[in-house]
């Protein structure tokens, strides 16, 4: 009986760590059947959705595939931003970094909801306001 449930929390742990790679290979693919798609920001997009997604903890499978997703999208648009603005050369890194920084902004904010305090970084963002008034 106890080699089962180990094998049932294996099977799970195979699953949630198997979601997103399947979920990003498909993507890659899919993409590269469409001319003008850029496959270094894709790619560079999924690195740093996943990257993050990976280090997340207690998040279930299907909140690894939706952070993905966004963080993938997000990442691709977001190294178009910082090309056009000069801030990079190259789409790959600056699609990383996107992406990367879109997954870790979505979950701050979702948990900003679920708690009802702000994330830390926008506490601070909110403290350089000009003509900020102390408490009284």
């Amino acid at each position: 009986m106890p080699n089962e449930v180990r094998g049932n929390d294996m099977a799970d742990a195979m699953t949630t760590a198997a979601a997103p790679v399947i979920v990003g290979g498909t993507g890659i693919t899919i993409a590269s059947m469409f001319p003008g798609v850029d496959l270094s920001s894709v790619v560079g997009a999924f690195g740093g959705a996943f990257f993050f997604i990976l280090f997340a903890k207690d998040i279930s499978a299907w909140q690894r595939i939706g952070y993905l997703i966004v963080g993938w999208v997000g990442g691709y648009f977001g190294a178009a931003e910082l090309l056009s603005l000069a801030w990079t050369k190259t789409s790959g890194f600056s699609s990383f970094v996107a992406g990367l920084f879109c997954v870790a902004t979505c979950i701050s904010l979702i948990e900003a909801f679920e708690t009802g305090t702000p994330p830390k970084w926008l506490q601070w963002i909110w403290s350089l306001r000009p003509g900020k008034r102390e408490p009284e």
